[in-house]
């Protein structure tokens, strides 16, 4: 679970070409049955696609959208998630999704900036006032993981499959209770850049986020999983403020 090295070496890059063959051959951190493809071929459902803590205007669900599949966005303003009433709207339209026949996948991408690394330093530069802040905020983000792992149980049990998406070098990767919860099942790890995808600032310069996916979908994984940067040196775009937040999207 720790996030990849970025460093690339080719020791590292033999490993990971050798542990994208092995998922054709999945070993899970978990035993157990993993998710193949979204479900559609294999059980002739449509697919559904739920994306959990997102904008309004979010690309995945806009691809997903094009691309003939059914999409609810759990938003901050239609599904406050860590609220009574968001997270029992949430549960409810999942499990009218099930009622319905789709093939469900829901896709976390929970805010990140509690767990950032820039959180280190500025707990030393700013004092504590912003200690008190990020504590506040983390207990908040401590409340959304939650829910997420209790909506994708529900997912898990209606057949379906999920991701958890992250910078790859995001601190929270290491709290033990979300470590505990992937271990707990059928769990794969992708780590891939950004530019790899066509992530580029708006002048066009590539930008190399380093992310990670946890999924139970082995397809998924496969698929993410050793798409590494292969920029010359010097071609990227900082990944910091508007470049960023877009990024988010």
């Amino acid at each position: 679970l720790n996030p990849a090295d970025s460093r690339h070496t080719p020791a590292e890059a033999r490993a990971r070409a050798e542990h994208v063959a092995s998922l054709s051959r999945p070993t899970p951190l978990h035993s157990g049955t993993a998710r193949g493809t979204l479900g559609a071929s294999r059980h002739n459902k449509p697919i559904a696609i739920v994306e959990c803590c997102c904008g309004p205007r979010s690309i995945i669900s806009e691809v997903a959208s094009k691309l003939g599949m059914r999409v609810i966005r759990f938003t901050a303003s239609s599904h406050k998630l860590g609220t009574v009433e968001g997270n029992r709207r949430a549960e409810d339209d999942i499990r009218q999704l099930h009622a319905e026949g789709y093939a469900i996948h829901m896709w976390a991408s929970l805010p990140c900036g509690p767990w950032s690394l820039w959180t280190t330093m500025n707990c030393h530069r700013l004092g504590p006032r912003f200690r008190r802040l990020l504590q506040q905020k983390r207990a908040e983000s401590a409340e959304l993981m939650s829910q997420f792992m209790h909506l994708a149980e529900i997912v898990d049990g209606f057949g379906g499959s999920w991701s958890y998406e992250w910078p790859a070098f995001c601190l929270g990767w290491k709290l033990g209770p979300l470590k505990q919860w992937f271990g707990g099942r059928p769990s794969f790890h992708a780590r891939f850049d950004g530019c790899r995808f066509g992530l580029a600032d708006r002048r066009g310069r590539p930008v190399k986020k380093p992310w990670v996916v946890m999924t139970s979908n082995r397809t998924l994984a496969a698929s993410l999983d050793g798409s590494l940067c292969q920029c010359p040196r010097g071609a990227h775009a900082p990944c910091e403020g508007s470049v960023a937040r877009s990024s988010e999207n």
